[in-house]
């Protein structure tokens, strides 16, 4: 069992890791909120002077926290292809190694879910909140890391 586990793990991995990589370009829809659109957007949305100073400083702490992230998930992804590539890559390691991956991952998953609610709810009133889904249906760090 283990040795089909190993080799599962190792095709996912092999025809995933381009996929999983972090340093790779961002899609058309991950560069569409520029710092002017975002600008924009927040203009918009008529935002108080404490909304704009708490949007500002919650900005901040989420980009430092996926920064974080990232470099996390991308030692772990160098990890994983040093180990794939030994003559006899150790099963136990690699499988480790992909589960930590796959943890990362889900954590920046949570980061972004946690940072759509907290601007939607507990920034933006009710109006602003509607207001932001109809000018960026994709909610405001759905589509990258540079919320």
């Amino acid at each position: 069992m283990k040795g089909s586990t190993y080799w599962a793990a190792a095709f996912v991995i092999l025809l995933g890791a381009p996929a999983l990589a972090v340093n790779v370009p961002p899609s058309p829809a991950q560069t569409k909120t520029t710092p002017h659109h975002r600008r924009e957007i927040l203009d918009q949305l008529q935002l108080t002077d404490a909304q704009r100073q708490q949007i500002a400083d919650f900005r901040a702490s989420y980009r430092k926290k996926m920064a974080e992230l990232n470099g996390q998930l991308k030692v772990k992804q160098v990890e994983l292809e040093n180990e794939l590539d030994k003559a006899a890559p150790d099963q136990d390691k690699v499988t480790e190694l992909t589960q930590q991956i796959g943890s990362l991952l889900g954590q920046r998953l949570l980061e972004k879910a946690m940072a759509n609610i907290t601007v939607e709810k507990q920034i933006l009133t009710p109006q602003q909140a509607d207001q932001l889904k109809a000018l960026q249906p994709d909610g405001p760090v759905s589509s990258g890391d540079n919320f």
